[in-house]
């Protein structure tokens, strides 16, 4: 199995990550979908995305009901893409 993501997938995340240090000296997660792109098990990361949640310098706590909402948005979304799979980030 070989799993990618694109720079701009991945330059948003280190993004996120460094504005929650630089504001908050915390940590911070979020949501992501993975799918695959190809018969011999390739898979894509794509479209990272912060949820409400509490944050903390060890941990990340993302919001049920946001959660739930990001799953179905979601799902309805891409409901065409192959084995789609959520990816939690942090």
């Amino acid at each position: 199995m070989k799993v990618l993501i694109t720079n701009e997938c991945w330059e948003r995340i280190l993004e996120y990550a460094t504005s929650a240090y630089t504001n908050y000296k915390s940590e911070i997660g979020g949501m992501a979908i993975v799918h695959r792109i190809s018969d011999d098990n390739t898979f894509l990361i794509e479209e990272p995305s912060i949820l409400k949640q509490e944050i903390s310098g060890g941990n990340t706590v993302l919001d049920k009901d946001a959660l739930a909402e990001y799953y179905v948005k979601t799902a309805l979304k891409h409901k065409d893409k192959d084995s789609l799979s959520f990816l939690w980030w942090h």
